[in-house]
C-alpha cells in the first residue's frame, strides 16, 4: 500500500511529466484539493479495490465503418470468483466531479459512456462486463474526511443489451454530428450549458463564446 509521502511522489511525477507537454494544473488549489482526494481514496479503496486491479489504462477500439471508436478504461478489475472470466470483469472510471442528480443528462452521459465501454469490451474479450463502478472523486472532498466509502461516491450501472445498443445508436448520432461539422467547418455553441464542472476542466474554456469573460486569462507559472 501506498503512504501519503508515496502518493506526494507520484503525483509530482505526473505533474511534472504534464508540464513537459505543456499541461498545466489550473491553479496550485486545484493541484492541492487534487492530491488530497486521491490521498483519501488510497485510504478508503486501497486495501480491497488494489488486489483486484487486473488492467490499468485499458485500451479499447472497435471499426465502425465510418469512424474507429476507442476508449480506456481507468481500471479493469476482477468482480467475485472471475478467475480468467471476462464475463465476471468490471469496468471502473473515474469522475473528477460529484454525483450528479440521478434524474440528470450528465448521469444518463456517463450511463450511455459506460454502455459503449461494455461493447468495446466485449469486442475485445468475447463478453460483456459484470458491471461498470463510476466512482466520483469529489465525493471523498469532505470534512472531517472520510473513513469508509461516502454514500455517493459509487453509482453501478448493470447492463443489458437494450441499454448498450440504445447507447451505440445514441453515440453514433453524435459521430455524424461531429463529422458534419468537420465537413462543413462550423462548430455550433451548446445548446444547453454543460455544466460548471464540465466547464472547469475544458481545454478551450477561455475562447468558449458561450462564456466570455467567466474564465479570465492567467499566465503559466
Amino acid at each position: 500500500m501506498p503512504n501519503d509521502t508515496d502518493i506526494d511522489h507520484y503525483f509530482g511525477e505526473v505533474e511534472n511529466a504534464l508540464r513537459s507537454h505543456g499541461v498545466r494544473p489550473a491553479s496550485p488549489a486545484v493541484a492541492e484539493k487534487a492530491t488530497r482526494v486521491l490521498k483519501i481514496f488510497n485510504r478508503v479503496e486501497g486495501s480491497h479495490l488494489y488486489p483486484r486491479v487486473f488492467d490499468t489504462e485499458y485500451r479499447l477500439e472497435s471499426d465502425r465503418g465510418q469512424y474507429v471508436l476507442r476508449g480506456v478504461v481507468d481500471v479493469l478489475a476482477t468482480g467475485a470468483g472471475a478467475g480468467g472470466d471476462p464475463s465476471k470483469m468490471e469496468i471502473w472510471d473515474y469522475k473528477g466531479t460529484k454525483l450528479p442528480d440521478l434524474s440528470s443528462q450528465s448521469l444518463q452521459d456517463y450511463v450511455w459512456q459506460m454502455c459503449v465501454y461494455a461493447e468495446l469490451y466485449r469486442v475485445r474479450s468475447g463478453a460483456y462486463p459484470a458491471k461498470a463502478v463510476l466512482y466520483f472523486l469529489n465525493e471523498l472532498d469532505q470534512e472531517p474526511e472520510p473513513t469508509s466509502r461516502p454514500l455517493r461516491a459509487v453509482y453501478e450501472v448493470k447492463f443489458t443489451k437494450k441499454m448498450i445498443q440504445d447507447a451505440l445508436a445514441e453515440f453514433n448520432l453524435t459521430a455524424n454530428a461531429i463529422m458534419a461539422c468537420q465537413a462543413s467547418r462550423a462548430w455550433p455553441i451548446p445548446a444547453h450549458d454543460p455544466g460548471k464542472e464540465t466547464c472547469d476542466i475544458c481545454d478551450i474554456r477561455w475562447n468558449c463564446p458561450a462564456k466570455k469573460g467567466v474564465y479570465p486569462r492567467r499566465l503559466p507559472i
